[in-house]
């Protein structure tokens, strides 16, 4: 299971992402569906890593992602 929290990300002064939060169900079928330029690719970027979130977290399995060792993930 993947849940997001109130993660927040820009780009100097374009705010992409503004405390965006999902649960992923584990099994279950998931859409991130928008308008070009509306922060779909910014998301995943940011669910993997890609992209250092401003605020907020992505947890994995209950464990918070970003602070994980490379070993864990």
């Amino acid at each position: 299971m993947i849940e997001i929290k109130q993660i927040s990300k820009s780009f100097a002064e374009n705010l992409v992402l503004d405390n965006v939060s999902y649960l992923f169900e584990r099994g279950k079928t998931n859409l991130i569906i928008g308008e070009s330029g509306s922060g779909k690719t910014t998301l995943l970027r940011s669910l993997i890593g890609l992209n250092k979130i401003d605020s907020g977290q992505v947890l994995f399995d209950g464990r918070d992602f970003h602070n994980l060792k490379i070993k864990d993930k």
